[in-house]
């Protein structure tokens, strides 16, 4: 565990600036983080007064998922954004939220890989939304 996250520190910075608005909007604070082969993988919990919110980097991909405060901080086991493990996507969250014409994980797969600040771009309006799903 490296709790200062600094193998992973470019992530980090490149995710909380991309989502800067949306974390002090929805009041996130970093909680812990992890780090493993070099940084290459890393996980950072963020908790607010209403639920938890993960950036995930895993195989040079990025990912946010958001959760109960009760989801669990997994770092030694395979995690899954599908709520099996309490933490979900946001971008699935938003898709079944969106008018089915406008499937968010198509234009991103298409368009946007590994682009957070794409993804912070659909979360405009919508983030507050969303955590109160985790109440």
């Amino acid at each position: 565990m490296d709790s200062h996250c600094a193998a992973c520190q470019g992530f980090i910075s490149y995710a909380e600036n991309c989502l800067q608005r949306h974390f002090q909007d929805q009041q996130f604070v970093r909680q812990q983080c992890d780090a493993q082969h070099g940084g290459r993988e890393c996980l950072v919990l963020y908790r607010s007064p209403i639920c938890s919110a993960l950036l995930v980097l895993s195989d040079g991909e990025y990912h946010l998922a958001l959760g109960k405060h009760t989801a669990p901080f997994i770092t030694n086991q395979q995690l899954k954004l599908d709520g099996s493990q309490g933490w979900y996507n946001v971008l699935d969250l938003l898709d079944r939220q969106a008018n089915p014409l406008q499937r968010l994980w198509q234009t991103f797969k298409r368009h946007k890989p590994n682009d957070l600040a794409w993804v912070a771009k659909q979360l405009d309006g919508k983030l507050a939304q969303l955590t109160t799903l985790f109440k």
